[in-house]
């Protein structure tokens, strides 16, 4: 591609100018802390300590164009556009689209003021002070009358009402009921549509711009047309929002936009048994209806949990089953399904109806093949996983923090050896097995499972390690523990911060404008918390008591089941987020917040309020502001062998509180040796422990209130 070098920005530092910087920078830091140390006291030199930073370090990087090798402060441009945060009117613009001198894509840009930004505005040139009503149109505009100026319109003969079964009351096949005299509520809205409640299909008989046919307002969070969805953030209903979308009234303009902005290089699959990729334009691919031929595998999906949101729950030790998005669940992220099915379901496998029980024709019929399958006779592409999965929680990286954009996309095999092209390549499924269209492989924080079976990396890798002393922590330590030892880390090749978010608060949002978000705190190059995880977990349901975990002093919304004594667990890192959520006052449960009043108007209170009402709670039930935690499975991100930590990253340093994890003293040093001899000064973990177990043959619970498993 013109103006790239090997997947760099022309002009952008290469890796081994990196390192030569670097190793030049780290001479001349040895050079002033040596004596340093030397006037401290420190007259030993030895081997210097290993380890990671306690502190979080952000990464900015800066466009080629902006980059001063002599400059010792780096210019901040948040959202990647070329324009830096200073100068930025839009600084958090969408990835992809070109932007003007202020920072600003078209999609950000409301030139006549009427509320409707330039890429959903059907009429640009609204005059000043006029009214909106669809599109960016006036009623001038429209060539209608304006609201006040419309008419009343008579409604039409009401149906009979359902009568009890008397007799007299009963017509005969030959005769006609006659119709009841319109009540005051029949069309109280006056658009010519008759109530719900009165046999007619007006979905908000209290407002006359909603009946069915009305012309659909975008990003308003209201189902004008009456259709079941808010067809917001996606107007032109492609199935692709509008914040990757530059013209979202246009839905064959977005497919290959779309296409542009995640487009990845994926070799040809080597099966035999996969066709030959078949043309974009075969009409085959382009039909919509695949069930004329795929009916099996659409009541596959359909079972799955992928498309239900809800399952059975072997792994989970609270709440019955099924749990699910649909069915019980609430985290910190997007907090509940609850009020927000249309937002929510942007990342469902369906495309708009709520899922159902029955493999009804409906059902079936709602099922979105090409969210999984959009590249024409290949299998599912990484790309098509990451389109939700790396955006989930609001955003690239957010929730997972393990899982980006550039998981598709990147060469940086110190990223990750298991994805990135130069390393082993592998798709999705190469770990994630399916079978009927069930998925293997959870999350600690995923409730449901949809295909039972282990997912291990000894499939590929069997006791790889030359030493003994790493082979004996295989049955107890989870490779991902010593092989990922930072999470949201940066790939090389990619403009992007992979960062992933560590808290939010729902208490105030960080837009001034509609859609409105919550207030989050973002964090790159994270050490890892570690607990042992035995393949359980305890997860918060709607409607559970909260309790404060003595631990963090947090009420915890899911946790990993396991500890150093149950011999089923392993150690595993985790990402540790936390968030401010509302919760009742006196019964102590989490309010399931209704994010899509949030969104819409970024009052905390109201979404509170109408969330109680979901909840079948009171509007007016007393609430307070909690923080909670939550511990997520970290097992992306896999470093080369090469990085990989070493026995005196744990066991030499605070990257791991091993007291936490059940390995303190049960006495003070003090006491407990002396127990044997006398007290002596502690030469070092390692030194410790082969003198004690390895020559003595103690057991763990001499010194520790556990015996080995």
């Amino acid at each position: 591609m013109p103006g790239l070098e090997q997947g760099r920005p022309a002009g952008h530092r290469t890796a081994r100018a990196d390192a030569g910087r670097k190793s030049a920078w780290a001479l001349l830091c040895l050079l002033f802390l040596l004596p340093a140390a030397a006037a401290a006291g420190g007259s030993r030199i030895g081997p210097l300590p290993v380890g990671y930073p306690k502190v979080p370090v952000q990464r900015v990087k800066i466009p080629a164009e902006l980059y001063q090798p002599s400059s010792a402060i780096p210019v901040p441009d948040t959202d990647r556009d070329g324009v830096v945060d200073g100068f930025d009117n839009c600084p958090d613009s969408p990835a992809g689209f070109a932007v003007d001198a202020t920072g600003c894509a078209r999609s950000q840009l409301d030139d006549d003021g009427d509320g409707f930004m330039n890429t959903v505005d059907a009429c640009p040139g609204t005059d000043p002070g006029a009214t909106s009503l669809a599109n960016g149109c006036s009623a001038t505009q429209l060539g209608i009358q304006a609201p006040t100026e419309i008419a009343p319109i008579s409604p039409p003969p009401l149906p009979a009402p359902e009568s009890p079964p008397a007799a007299a009351a009963v017509a005969k096949p030959d005769q006609a009921l006659e119709p009841p005299t319109p009540g005051p509520g029949g069309d109280a809205d006056g658009d010519g549509h008759l109530a719900a409640r009165f046999g007619g299909d007006d979905c908000n008989d209290d407002d006359f711009a909603i009946y069915p046919g009305a012309p659909e307002i975008p990003y308003n969070l209201v189902d004008e047309n009456c259709n079941g969805m808010a067809d917001d953030d996606d107007f032109d209903q492609d199935g692709y929002p509008s914040s990757l979308d530059p013209d979202d009234t246009d839905p064959r303009i977005r497919a290959e936009s779309m296409a542009q902005a995640l487009s990845i290089s994926i070799d040809a699959p080597t099966d035999a048994t996969v066709a030959e990729p078949i043309s974009a334009a075969d009409s085959h691919y382009g039909d919509a209806d695949c069930l004329g031929c795929h009916t099996a595998e659409a009541t596959e999906v359909h079972a799955s949990i992928h498309y239900q949101w809800q399952g059975p729950t072997p792994d989970m030790t609270n709440g019955g089953a099924p749990q699910g998005k649909r069915a019980g669940a609430l985290d910190s992220y997007a907090i509940s399904v609850l009020g927000n099915w249309q937002q929510c379901a942007k990342c469902h496998v369906g495309r708009g109806l709520r899922p159902e029980a029955v493999a009804s024709r409906a059902q079936l019929e709602n099922i979105n093949c090409l969210a999984c399958h959009s590249e024409p006779g290949l299998p599912t592409a990484r790309k098509d996983c990451l389109a939700c999965h790396a955006l989930a929680g609001g955003g690239d990286g957010v929730k997972r923090g393990d899982l980006t954009l550039a998981h598709g996309l990147t060469a940086d095999r110190a990223f990750d050896v298991h994805m990135a092209s130069s390393g082993a390549d592998l798709s999705c499924s190469a770990c994630h097995t399916t079978t009927g269209h069930r998925i293997a492989g959870r999350g600690t924080d995923l409730r449901p499972t949809d295909l039972d079976e282990p997912m291990d990396c000894n499939r590929c890798h069997e006791r790889p390690h030359v030493s003994t002393a790493i082979n004996r922590h295989l049955d107890r330590v989870a490779c991902q523990s010593c092989h990922i030892p930072e999470y949201a880390r940066d790939a090389a090749d990619t403009e992007a911060l992979e960062v992933t978010e560590v808290h939010r608060t729902w208490r105030r949002s960080s837009t001034a404008q509609a859609p409105f978000r919550p207030e989050a705190r973002l964090a790159g190059r994270l050490m890892p918390r570690y607990r042992f995880w035995n393949g359980s977990s305890t997860s918060y349901l709607l409607g559970d008591v909260a309790a404060v975990d003595p631990e963090t002093g947090r009420l915890p919304t899911s946790r990993p089941d396991g500890s150093n004594r149950d011999p089923g667990s392993k150690l595993y890192p985790f990402k540790y987020k936390t968030a401010e959520q509302p919760i009742t006052a006196d019964t102590r449960q989490l309010i399931a917040l209704d994010t899509g009043v949030f969104f819409a108007t970024g009052d905390a209170e109201a979404a509170i309020r109408q969330g109680l009402a979901n909840m079948g709670l009171s509007s007016e039930t007393a609430y307070q502001w909690a923080t909670t935690d939550t511990f997520q499975l970290i097992t992306h991100e896999v470093s080369p062998a090469s990085a990989a930590l070493n026995c005196i990253d744990c066991h030499a340093s605070d990257r791991i509180d091993f007291r936490t994890l059940g390995y303190g003293l049960k006495d003070p040093a003090e006491r407990l040796c002396s127990r044997c001899h006398a007290f002596k000064k502690s030469p070092g973990f390692f030194a410790t422990h082969d003198r004690h177990v390895q020559r003595a043959g103690y057991d763990c619970s001499t010194c520790h209130e556990f015996s080995r498993p």
